[in-house]
């Protein structure tokens, strides 16, 4: 209050010298009229009597639908779940099962790895039929294992055999291949 009648009267002072467009110009002149232009916004607001004369069927009109509820009820129409329900379907019990199999698998035995090195080792010298004994050989069945036949693989193609090679992989069963 004090600010306004203080801006009023230094206003007053102005256009009483002839500085009526500096008057009108000044910041602090726009502050207080936009205050005072609030105000009375604020008391026509008050005693509007045309609010309550609308439509009443107007507000049954003006009612508020989601979007997104609509767009979610399209979806389910058109066979598309939504991706909430993708989320779910990536992730059912199946596939969660498969994942904690294959999480938990365990560090290959020492004999293993020492059969994994061996092979590498014949791989780089290609000596195709060393390894492929090696491969075959009966006191590795309990070891052998698809990344086994994979060495073996990648030594009969270093060699030029593919043949033999390709013997090993269809020798694989099914369930050891991940």
């Amino acid at each position: 209050m004090v600010f306004s009648n203080f801006f009023d009267s230094v206003a007053s002072r102005e256009t009483a010298s002839g500085n009526s467009e500096d008057a009108t110009r000044s910041p602090a002149n726009d502050d207080a009229n936009q205050k005072s232009s609030s105000r009375k916004k604020k008391k026509k607001k008050k005693n509007g009597p045309e609010s309550k004369t609308e439509d009443p069927d107007a507000s049954a009109k003006k009612t508020f639908q989601s979007p997104v509820k609509d767009q979610q009820s399209a979806a389910h129409k058109n066979g598309n779940d939504g991706k909430q329900d993708r989320k779910r379907r990536r992730h059912n019990s199946d596939q969660r099962g498969d994942n904690r199999k294959f999480q938990r698998r365990s560090r290959p035995s020492p004999e293993a790895l020492e059969l994994s090195r061996q092979l590498m080792d014949l791989s780089r010298r290609k000596k195709m039929i060393e390894a492929l004994d090696l491969y075959w050989n009966e006191t590795n069945n309990h070891l052998r294992d698809a990344h086994h036949a994979c060495i073996v693989v990648d030594c009969c193609a270093r060699c030029g055999d593919i043949s033999k090679g390709r013997a090993v992989l269809e020798a694989i069963p099914p369930d050891h291949v991940t």
